[in-house]
């Protein structure tokens, strides 16, 4: 199978990077919900979250994909701020985090009880049953501990 093929043919294909012989390596985040990307200062991890958030760019239509970028330090998500992609512009503070992961869970619940409705038991059958795009919502948190740390202190967590 080709790449082009692997790559397109993924419900929200991220690139990780290459693999040991230099073939990208790709994931699908519809597959594999939860990501973590970890490492040292400098060791690549940014690098990485820009071609994940690239190549969903490059094969979703904004009624297929939305986007939440929770980026506390303020360095990294600026540049996506006009994409039509974007739910809400890129969050940079602890309060306006928690208000978009309290939106996440009442999106999510909704989108639960219209699937639990229509009868659907995937999310590829409910696209297939509705007579619009379902969009799926990628949320994306860059420095996760930092966040948690700050709201843990604001928020008695």
């Amino acid at each position: 199978e080709s790449t082009k093929t692997k790559f397109f043919g993924q419900a929200l294909p991220a690139l990780l990077g290459c693999d040991v012989v230099g073939d990208p390596f790709l994931i699908d985040l519809a597959t594999l919900p939860h990501l973590l990307i970890a490492g040292a200062t400098g060791s690549g991890k940014s690098v990485v979250l820009h071609s994940c958030i690239a190549s969903l760019l490059m094969t979703k239509t904004p009624a297929e994909l939305g986007i939440i970028l929770i980026d506390p330090k303020q360095l990294e998500c600026a540049m996506y701020q006009t994409l039509p992609h974007m739910v809400f512009a890129p969050i940079t503070s602890t309060p306006e985090a928690i208000k978009a992961l309290m939106w996440m869970i009442g999106f999510m619940e909704d989108r639960y009880k219209a699937m639990a409705a229509s009868g659907a038991r995937t999310f590829e059958d409910f696209v297939r049953m509705m007579d619009q795009p379902q969009q799926r919502i990628v949320l994306i948190i860059d420095e996760l501990a930092d966040l948690m740390l700050t709201a843990g202190k604001e928020y008695g967590g």
